[in-house]
Parts: structure tokens; C-alpha cells; sequence
């Protein structure tokens, strides 16, 4: 039988999880197992591209988990029945999910279902909470939520920069929060990117879910064509050159903005690298500085 989709070891992770459990859960509590597969198993050393989590409405969530199921419902691997996952018809169903995990895995599945998954929703939430506060500072469900949840305090006024190269979407947003950003500045000049929530529009929809503001100014930017083939450190210093001789000084009002906005609130330079002196933002950041007085940070 021919699939639809090449599923990653963390679908078919998922998957398994839904079969282990009579092939029917809540999205909510799929959400919480997941969660706490990661949390409590060496799955995501096992796992690249493993789910990362943020808080949420409900607690722990991943975007990247609930665009995962998106996908394998187009694809026939699941099916909603209301607030809950089943598995789809489309595959074989007598195909062992369980079977083409690596047995550690499989492992970490049964033993997370086996501590866990018989128990009712409000049971499993208030584990959750009470072991891992912080992702449950922001939700709704005020009852069940720890007294003295952890909250991240507002970071000390800087020119922060941030690279999401290597991260997903989830930890990229965690790691903000934990950090008290309040905004991200998106300084490229074309917000596209392979790896889910991170291309503009999505991104801006993704991080105003959580309570952090999105801003672009792609005029700040360099454009993409500009950078192919960049192999050497002249190659990258040249191109940082032209970048500080002719697009900082044509944008003062830009750069001024930008100063206004750092200084009215925690905000974070967002490009791809992780590395920021392989990228344009930390020419962009010293710019800023120089107008706002304010340090430059870079987050990791």
C-alpha cells in the first residue's frame, strides 16, 4: 500500500501513542502525554526535531504537535471526532506503529501511558501543573492551577538579538518568555522560512498567542539573493560591509524606531543564525545602541 506522507519519527510517535490507548484521546490530553514524554522519558535525545512546548491556555502546548495532526488528517492517518484524535482508515489498520520506533521509544510510550494515561483529565492536568508550574502560568483553568505559579520577569531593558537556526517553533517562543521578551523585531527582508512558525505571517499569529508582540521591518534587512554562496569570512565581511555602508545609513527613521521600541519594552532582533556575527543583526543591534544607549544582548 502506497502512504501519503513520510512520516518523521515523532508522527509516528504520536501515533503510537494513540494506538497504545485504544486509539481514541482527547486533543487535550494527547497534548499532556506528549508533554510529558518529553519531560519524563529521553525521547527528545533519541528523537531529533522532538516536540518543544510552551505555556499556554491550557498548559504545556506545541504548535508544532497540532500542526503535525493537521498534517496527518490531510493525509488520512487520523481522524478528529469532536475534541478527540482517532486513528484515520486511510492506513493499514493493523499496522504496528509501536513496531518501527526504536525500542527505547516504544519504551518510554508504554511507560508514560502505563504511569499516566488511565488517568481522568483533571487528574493528569494537575500532575502536570503541580510537576512543571511554569506551564501552567497562563491558563485558563484557574482551578487547577498551583498557587505561586513561576512567572518570567520582564527582562532588563536591552538591545536583544535571537537567532531560531536549530530551534523550533515552540522553543524558540519558550525561550523568549523565559527570558521576559515582550516583542520580536523581524529584521529580514523576507520573512519565508522552511521550518514551520517561523515565516512572517505565521510567526506574528504564533507569538501574539502567547502574549508577544510582532514587528517587521524588512527594509533592515539583507535580501536573500545577496546572500548565496557565502562560504569564507571575507565573503561574509564584504557583504556586512555594504550593509553598513548603505542600508543603515539610508534608513535613520527605521533604526530610530526600532531604538524606541527597545526602550519602551524587552524586544528581541529576530534573523535565521544562530550565530550573530554570521548575520546582519548584529551590525543592526550596534546601530541601535548607538541611538538608544541601550547594551546588546544576544540570546541563545
Amino acid at each position: 500500500m502506497d502512504y501519503p506522507k513520510r512520516l518523521l519519527t515523532r508522527e509516528k510517535a504520536v501515533l503510537a501513542t494513540l494506538q497504545e490507548t485504544k486509539h481514541h484521546l482527547s486533543s487535550l490530553v494527547l497534548t499532556k502525554l506528549v508533554f510529558l514524554l518529553r519531560q519524563e522519558t529521553g525521547v527528545a535525545r533519541r528523537v531529533a526535531g522532538f516536540y518543544d512546548f510552551v505555556p499556554y491556555r491550557f498548559g504545556p502546548y506545541s504548535f508544532a504537535l497540532h500542526n503535525d495532526l493537521a498534517a496527518l488528517k490531510r493525509n488520512g492517518y487520523v481522524e478528529p471526532s469532536g475534541d478527540d484524535w482517532l486513528l484515520g482508515r486511510f492506513v493499514d489498520p493493523h499496522r504496528d506503529w509501536m513496531s518501527e520506533l526504536d525500542d527505547d521509544v516504544a519504551s518510554a510510550i508504554r511507560h508514560v501511558l502505563s504511569k499516566r494515561g488511565a488517568l481522568k483529565k483533571d487528574d493528569l492536568l494537575k500532575h502536570v501543573y503541580q510537576s512543571y508550574p511554569w506551564f501552567a502560568s497562563k491558563s485558563e483553568l484557574k482551578h487547577l492551577v498551583p498557587k505561586d505559579v513561576p512567572t518570567a520577569a520582564r527582562a532588563d531593558a536591552a538591545v536583544y538579538t535571537a537567532g531560531y537556526q536549530q530551534k523550533t517553533i515552540d522553543a524558540f517562543l519558550a525561550g523568549l518568555l523565559r527570558r521576559g521578551i515582550s516583542a520580536i523585531i523581524d529584521v529580514r527582508s523576507n520573512p519565508v522560512s522552511r521550518n514551520y512558525g517561523f515565516a512572517g505571517r505565521t510567526l506574528a499569529t504564533l507569538a501574539e498567542k502567547v502574549g508577544i508582540h510582532y514587528h517587521h521591518f524588512p527594509h533592515l534587512g539583507i535580501p536573500s539573493d545577496e546572500r548565496k554562496d557565502l562560504t569564507s569570512p571575507k565573503q561574509y565581511e564584504e557583504l556586512f560591509d555594504g550593509y553598513r555602508k548603505k542600508v543603515l545609513p539610508r534608513e535613520p527613521g527605521a533604526i530610530a524606531e526600532v531604538a524606541e521600541l527597545m526602550r519602551k519594552m524587552p524586544s528581541a532582533l529576530l534573523c535565521y543564525e544562530t550565530d550573530p556575527s554570521l548575520c546582519h543583526r548584529s551590525h543592526l543591534a550596534r546601530a541601535v545602541s548607538e541611538v538608544n544607549r541601550l547594551p546588546i544582548v544576544n540570546l541563545q
